[in-house]
Protein backbone atom coordinates (compact mmCIF):
# COMPACT_ATOMS: atom_id res chain seq x y z
CA UNK A 1 0.00 0.00 0.00
CA UNK A 2 1.73 3.27 -0.72
CA UNK A 3 1.33 6.75 1.16
CA UNK A 4 -1.75 8.98 0.59
CA UNK A 5 -1.98 10.75 -2.01
CA UNK A 6 -2.91 13.99 -0.06
CA UNK A 7 -2.08 15.05 4.01
CA UNK A 8 -6.10 14.64 4.84
CA UNK A 9 -5.47 10.51 3.77
CA UNK A 10 -2.97 10.69 6.61
CA UNK A 11 -5.83 10.62 9.40
CA UNK A 12 -7.86 8.23 7.79
CA UNK A 13 -5.35 6.36 6.67
CA UNK A 14 -6.69 3.03 8.67
CA UNK A 15 -10.00 4.06 7.94
CA UNK A 16 -9.34 3.40 4.17
CA UNK A 17 -9.60 -0.50 5.17
CA UNK A 18 -12.97 -1.94 5.89
CA UNK A 19 -11.77 -3.15 9.36
CA UNK A 20 -9.58 -1.39 11.77
CA UNK A 21 -8.50 -4.46 13.70
CA UNK A 22 -5.79 -4.52 9.76
CA UNK A 23 -4.30 -1.23 10.86
CA UNK A 24 -1.04 -3.72 11.86
CA UNK A 25 -1.19 -5.03 8.39
CA UNK A 26 -0.13 -1.54 6.88
CA UNK A 27 3.57 -1.25 6.30
CA UNK A 28 5.34 0.98 8.24
CA UNK A 29 6.48 2.80 5.52
CA UNK A 30 3.28 3.97 4.50
CA UNK A 31 2.53 5.29 7.84
CA UNK A 32 5.91 7.24 9.45
CA UNK A 33 5.64 9.61 6.49
CA UNK A 34 2.30 10.67 7.33
CA UNK A 35 3.36 11.37 11.03
CA UNK A 36 6.20 12.73 9.61
CA UNK A 37 4.19 14.98 7.41
CA UNK A 38 1.94 16.12 10.18
CA UNK A 39 4.13 16.71 13.04
CA UNK A 40 6.03 18.82 10.52
CA UNK A 41 3.18 20.84 9.74
CA UNK A 42 2.36 21.45 13.25
CA UNK A 43 5.99 22.28 14.36
CA UNK A 44 5.69 24.73 11.66
CA UNK A 45 2.54 26.12 12.14
CA UNK A 46 3.46 26.67 15.91
CA UNK A 47 6.80 28.48 15.12
CA UNK A 48 4.62 30.93 13.04
CA UNK A 49 6.40 30.15 9.66
CA UNK A 50 5.01 30.11 6.13
CA UNK A 51 6.06 27.10 3.79
CA UNK A 52 8.06 29.57 1.90
CA UNK A 53 10.25 30.77 5.32
CA UNK A 54 10.89 27.36 6.36
CA UNK A 55 11.75 26.71 2.81
CA UNK A 56 14.04 29.71 3.15
CA UNK A 57 15.41 28.80 6.41
CA UNK A 58 16.46 25.45 5.98
CA UNK A 59 17.53 26.39 2.46
CA UNK A 60 14.66 23.96 0.37
CA UNK A 61 12.42 24.39 -2.27
CA UNK A 62 9.27 25.51 -0.98
CA UNK A 63 7.70 22.85 -2.73
CA UNK A 64 9.48 20.46 -1.31
CA UNK A 65 8.04 21.65 2.40
CA UNK A 66 4.31 20.68 0.83
CA UNK A 67 5.72 16.77 -0.75
CA UNK A 68 6.94 16.72 3.11
CA UNK A 69 3.84 17.68 4.64
CA UNK A 70 1.08 15.98 2.73
CA UNK A 71 3.75 12.80 3.36
CA UNK A 72 4.59 12.52 -0.77
CA UNK A 73 8.16 12.37 0.12
CA UNK A 74 10.10 11.36 3.27
CA UNK A 75 13.05 13.63 4.51
CA UNK A 76 16.72 12.17 4.61
CA UNK A 77 18.59 12.76 7.58
CA UNK A 78 20.52 16.37 6.49
CA UNK A 79 16.99 17.54 5.64
CA UNK A 80 15.02 16.64 8.56
CA UNK A 81 18.46 17.97 10.65
CA UNK A 82 18.25 21.17 8.46
CA UNK A 83 14.66 21.53 9.03
CA UNK A 84 14.71 21.09 13.02
CA UNK A 85 17.71 23.67 12.74
CA UNK A 86 15.27 26.09 10.59
CA UNK A 87 12.53 25.13 13.36
CA UNK A 88 14.46 25.89 16.47
CA UNK A 89 13.60 22.82 17.77
CA UNK A 90 15.50 19.59 18.74
CA UNK A 91 15.58 16.69 16.42
CA UNK A 92 15.15 14.41 19.64
CA UNK A 93 12.04 16.58 20.34
CA UNK A 94 10.60 16.10 17.12
CA UNK A 95 11.15 12.37 16.44
CA UNK A 96 9.72 11.76 20.19
CA UNK A 97 6.26 13.67 18.69
CA UNK A 98 6.54 11.32 15.60
CA UNK A 99 6.84 8.25 17.93
CA UNK A 100 4.22 9.66 20.42
CA UNK A 101 2.04 10.18 17.60
CA UNK A 102 2.37 6.77 15.65
CA UNK A 103 1.89 5.25 19.96
CA UNK A 104 -1.61 7.28 19.95
CA UNK A 105 -2.34 6.11 17.15
CA UNK A 106 -2.21 2.61 17.46
CA UNK A 107 -3.58 2.75 20.83
CA UNK A 108 -6.76 4.69 19.46
CA UNK A 109 -7.14 1.94 16.93
CA UNK A 110 -7.11 -1.19 19.26
CA UNK A 111 -9.53 0.16 21.43
CA UNK A 112 -12.04 0.32 18.31
CA UNK A 113 -10.90 -3.04 17.65
CA UNK A 114 -12.53 -5.95 18.45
Amino acid sequence: MEAPDNHEGCSGLAHSHTDNRLWHLVPTSSILPCMIGEELRKARTAARLTQEQLASKARLHPTYIGLLERSKRSPSLDVFLRLCEALRISPITLIKRIVAHRNNKRRSLRKDGP
